[in-house]
């Protein structure tokens, strides 16, 4: 799907992975949180085969986990980022300052936006503005299911879907923003989500400043 490029649009991006380095940051601190609540010993494979799930059932299911317990560990979790802290990709903020110069830009992830907005203001990207954040107790869909954007698209009425793209790493993403009829662009974070991305007919750039060069390039010819 192409952009309409009808005017100054709205850049909707996925948060981990996409933006930020969250898989070579967190998995560390997962791990570590496990032996801290509960003594035990999580393999790394064990939390990167259920990565990309929304915060609270990655926790339930690594863990073993519900209530009052599941409660303490996203509380944990998120005191403990400083220990663990997120870093954004290379490129990430050239790019995304870039790009909220002429689009409306939202972050859409898997974990609380609460935890979002701290790590945001203690990275290099706290000069974003986004028009939205959105995590995963601000919705109960999750990805690779479109009505994840329910939300948003209730919040920003002028949001025109032909005017819109979303921006992510992975096959979920695109098959989210396909299922709410957004376009799609991949960015190259890791072969075997770009080949999926690929096979499935999606477009992969291999970085967020070529995206950002694109969509610059189809905003000013509009």
């Amino acid at each position: 799907m192409l952009l309409a490029f009808t005017g100054c649009g709205y850049c909707v991006l996925d948060y981990d992975d996409t933006i930020m380095q969250t898989r070579q940051c967190k998995i560390s601190a997962i791990v570590e949180l496990g032996r801290r609540m509960f003594s035990r010993d999580i393999a790394r494979q064990d939390i990167e085969k259920h990565w990309g799930i929304a915060h609270t059932a990655l926790f339930e299911t690594v863990f073993s986990i519900s209530g009052s317990e599941l409660d303490a560990a996203l509380s944990q979790y998120s005191a403990m980022d400083s220990e663990f802290p997120l870093i954004p990709h290379r490129d990430a903020k050239s790019a995304l300052e870039w790009l909220q110069t002429k689009y409306n830009l939202i972050i859409v992830s898997s974990c609380e936006r609460q935890l979002i907005e701290q790590q945001l203001a203690a990275s290099e990207l706290s000069t974003l503005k986004p028009a939205g954040i959105y995590g995963c107790f601000d919705t109960k869909f999750h990805k690779p299911s479109g009505r994840v954007f329910d939300e948003m698209l209730v919040e920003f009425p002028d949001l025109d879907k032909a005017n819109t793209v979303y921006i992510g790493d992975g096959i979920k993403d695109m098959q989210a923003a396909r299922d709410a009829g957004l376009a799609f662009i991949g960015v190259d974070r890791a072969e075997t989500d770009t080949a999926a991305i690929l096979a499935a007919g999606g477009s992969v750039f291999s970085s967020l400043s070529q995206i950002a060069d694109w969509l610059m390039r189809g905003h000013d010819a509009a």
